[in-house]
């Protein structure tokens, strides 16, 4: 028996409807949840868009949720930051790396982003463009930290 089966089992399935609907908006607006800090989202946040996560009210903005802080003047904060299930929030990404070349393309392996900055290229592939472009992005930021820092020999 699913969930959903044990749920209409017990309130019906005109309630378990409106229940499911209720869970599904409570999780995308994911209000009052700290991001893992291993999640994909959160390793983009902080190493490549380099963000915090603060407590609004710890930094004296008043109550309200935790957000990412952008450390941009005009639009200091992001909630709800999703590069990997949002475009939109992918394509920040590519923005944030202008200074390299960026290709995205489709074929039978999936969804291929490539940066490209004279020197390194990386690129990788998911079967979303965003998967593509995060983990891509990613690849980036750490070889820039490679270069920047490379390991003793």
């Amino acid at each position: 028996m699913t969930s959903y089966e044990k749920l209409v089992s017990e309130i019906g399935k005109t309630d378990a409807d409106e229940e499911v609907k209720r869970l599904k908006a409570q999780r995308e607006a994911n209000c009052d949840v700290d991001p893992d800090p291993d999640s994909i989202d959160s390793l983009i946040a902080t190493r490549v868009m380099d963000w915090k996560y603060i407590d609004r009210k710890r930094v004296g903005w008043g109550y309200g949720p935790k957000v990412w802080s952008t450390h941009d003047f005009y639009s200091p904060t992001f909630h709800g930051f999703s590069p990997s299930i949002k475009l939109s929030h992918a394509w920040m990404l590519v923005e944030e790396l202008n200074c390299y070349y960026f290709v995205l393309w489709r074929d039978a392996s999936g969804w291929t982003a490539r940066f490209h900055d004279g020197d390194v290229t990386e690129e990788s592939t998911g079967d979303s463009p965003q998967t593509a472009i995060c983990l891509a992005a990613l690849k980036v930021c750490e070889g820039v930290k490679q270069r920047l820092c490379p390991s003793p020999a």
